[in-house]
């Protein structure tokens, strides 16, 4: 009796390291894929597991591009910090497919000093504008639509206001990420997207094109240097209802990316805004977690 026990639990205790090296060899596979890139997670995860991304941005000027694209004292400080929390799960057996959700925060703040903190966006003591809610709700879906090119991945989402409704809109937003490896430790991270705000009774809709470069030199295998560039512009219709450009903005920056284990990934980088329309002279401070279970 007590030799059938012992190989039965031999038995049990096989079949779950068994289980556990499969699960680690899926995982392994991800060493193929891209790890993280700015506010797009990269990598299709394999069926079952589970990724954690959460992105936090904090903008701030006092200046703003005027309509003639000349810079213009604001008279004032703005300030808004940003937060998003995506949850993606591994839907698909070629691990080709996630499906996710997005919930955004936005802390917004406005103090008529011009040299107050930026930092003072976490504070809630009284200011010309002090907003802080959760904004927005999303579902999200990443594709690799070519199964032997690991480098291409499309990425599309619904954001659905949950923060004044009636005042905001729905929004469809799509990106696409490629990976060109320069060598073998320098690569960039080609990102095109569009955003288009779905009009409602009296607020007209408009379209947003960001397009982002991210060059990536890799110190060591876990350090990876980054460099950043981003120019946005900003479509809304005109009287005669067609589109026409009515913002831009384009910004620099520079960071670090540190995946001490397969399973967690932290960046951080910095930006400044040095052309634009209609828009902020921002500097930004962006920092990223992500954890796969």
């Amino acid at each position: 009796m007590m030799n059938y026990i012992l190989a039965l639990a031999l038995i049990l205790m096989a079949g779950t390291g068994y289980a556990q090296q499969t699960r680690t060899q899926k995982l392994d596979s991800l060493y193929n894929d891209p790890f993280f890139y700015s506010t797009v997670s990269a990598i299709i995860l394999p069926k079952g597991f589970v990724e954690v991304n959460n992105f936090g941005s904090l903008f701030t000027t006092n200046e703003l591009f005027s309509s003639n694209a000349e810079r213009q004292d604001l008279n004032a400080r703005l300030s808004q910090f940003v937060n998003l929390l995506q949850i993606s799960y591994g839907t698909s057996a070629s691990s080709r497919f996630n499906v996710g959700v997005d919930l955004q925060y936005s802390s917004l703040r406005v103090d008529i000093d011009p040299q107050s903190s930026p930092f003072r966006v976490f504070g809630r003591d009284s200011a010309l504008v002090n907003d802080q809610a959760f904004t927005h709700v999303g579902l999200r879906f990443r594709w690799k639509p070519i199964a032997r090119n690991r480098k291409l991945l499309v990425q599309g989402s619904v954001y659905q206001p949950i923060y004044k409704p009636d005042e905001n809109l729905t929004s469809l937003r799509l990106q696409v990420v490629y990976v060109f490896e320069l060598s073998r430790r320098l690569f960039l991270y080609a990102q095109p997207g569009l955003t288009y705000n779905i009009p409602k009774k009296s607020i007209s809709g408009s379209v947003a094109i960001p397009l982002t470069a991210l060059l990536q030199f890799q110190l060591t295998p876990r350090l990876g240097l980054m460099g950043l560039m981003n120019h946005a512009i900003g479509l809304s219709k005109n009287a005669e209802r067609v589109f026409s450009q009515t913002s831009r903005g384009s910004q620099i920056g520079t960071g670090l990316q540190f995946q001490p284990s397969l399973r967690l990934g932290i960046t951080g980088f910095v930006t400044q805004y040095l052309a634009g329309k209609n828009t902020g002279v921002y500097r930004t401070a962006n920092l990223g977690l992500r954890v796969i279970l």
